[in-house]
């Protein structure tokens, strides 16, 4: 829909709903060809030695190597040895679906400036996922990481990872965007979006307990709250009416940026040791505030930006009480320049020089830190994105 609500040809407001169905992707199903009938794998915890993973379960390695022998007759003698891994369809499944709506405002302003206001969203429903429906009952004295198989739920399987349509997922966000088109001689184009992103899940497998749905909902690990970009393209108008060698060379230079401002994606504390003992994720528990240190000095920040004190590796049989990508990581701000200048040597033929320069003012721009309770590097930022790279090009253009 769109509509002119003073006839000006100069404001217009603008609304869509859309409905797209899902598809199953076959990467949902590839665990057909690494189970049986057609090929075995079998899943060894707390083993002892890594150079001797067999040592208490003697069977395992004959198993292994006699398992799908190449003739005839052997394979039709072939039995399913237990632990059963499966990998099932639910019965029940069906195709999910995403709806899609928004509702704009879009003004067009002096100097061929355009500006739009948006409210964006969509929502999916009955998106596929795969789920551990096969856990192992926590067993007060008697469980350990050795006997996780003797204490699953069905027998004799091992983990049955159900393919089912149990996903939803949520996305609204308010987004303003501008746009001015190239004239004398500049051009600027940018949106701002502030959103909220929220799912159960963010890849194919993401379910941390397996009892209990609701403590899987959270923010999508895309969740960006605020993100600003804005690209420039500017023409600079020094000595654009010189003559001979003036102009070659300190005329038709061409600047161009891009600037990218956006706050971290969240993501979650793992306990970093199996301590429900289900054969499933772990969270760490938050026993103070669970409070982050992004507003310390660089130094500071790098060393502490998550607090030990406040998270603690949570007891036997839990699946921790923190919630699921309840951190944000550090945020971004970047800009990229580049200079653009053409020396005509000839009708039809022209040099063309190029210097590109990414993060410009070298700004460190850390990942999140090490998310691991279970770590002595626990809270501590190892890895950031680039640092400066700078460029340059020629080309000749005939």
């Amino acid at each position: 829909m769109a509509w002119d609500p003073t006839g000006s040809r100069r404001t217009s407001i603008l609304a869509g709903y859309g409905v797209f169905f899902d598809t199953l992707r076959i990467v949902g199903v590839n665990g057909y060809s690494t189970a049986q009938p057609f090929s075995l794998g079998i899943t060894t915890f707390d083993p002892h030695s890594l150079t001797d993973p067999y040592r208490d379960a003697p069977t395992i390695p004959g198993r292994l190597l006699g398992y799908g022998s190449a003739t005839p007759e052997s394979r039709r003698n072939t039995a399913f040895i237990p632990q059963v891994r499966a990998n099932p369809v639910d019965p029940n499944y069906t195709t999910g679906n995403l709806q899609q709506w928004n509702l704009s405002v879009q003004r067009e302003l002096p100097q061929e400036m355009v500006v739009t206001a948006a409210y964006v969203a969509r929502k999916g429903t009955r998106l596929w996922i795969s789920q551990d429906i096969k856990p192992a009952v926590f067993v007060p004295g008697q469980s350990t990481p050795g006997n996780i198989e003797q204490r699953r739920i069905y027998q004799p399987f091992s983990g049955v990872a159900n393919i089912q349509p149990s996903e939803n997922s949520t996305y609204h966000s308010l987004q303003i965007s501008w746009k001015k088109r190239l004239s004398r001689g500049y051009t600027l184009l940018g949106p701002y979006t502030w959103s909220k992103f929220i799912d159960a899940a963010s890849s194919d497998y993401g379910m941390t307990n397996p009892f209990n749905w609701r403590h899987n909902k959270g923010l999508s690990d895309f969740d960006l709250r605020h993100r600003f970009v804005t690209s420039f393209i500017y023409e600079l108008p020094f000595f654009g009416k010189a003559s001979g060698s003036r102009r070659t060379v300190f005329g038709g230079w061409q600047t161009n940026g891009i600037v990218t401002l956006q706050t971290g994606q969240p993501f979650t504390i793992d306990a970093g040791q199996n301590r429900s003992l289900s054969g499933d994720g772990t969270r760490a528990d938050v026993v103070g505030q669970g409070t982050w240190n992004n507003d310390l000095p660089r130094g500071q920040k790098i060393r502490r930006y998550l607090n030990r004190d406040q998270w603690a590796v949570p007891a036997l049989g839990s699946h921790g009480n923190s919630g699921r990508n309840i951190i944000p990581s550090p945020g971004m701000a970047d800009v990229d320049f580049s200079v653009f200048k053409e020396f005509r040597v000839a009708e039809g033929k022209r040099f063309e020089f190029r210097w590109e320069i990414f993060n410009l003012f070298n700004r460190p721009n850390f990942f999140g830190p090490n998310s691991n309770i279970s770590s002595q590097a626990f809270g501590i930022i190892t890895s950031a994105r680039d640092p400066r790279i700078m460029q340059g090009g020629l080309k000749f253009v005939y």
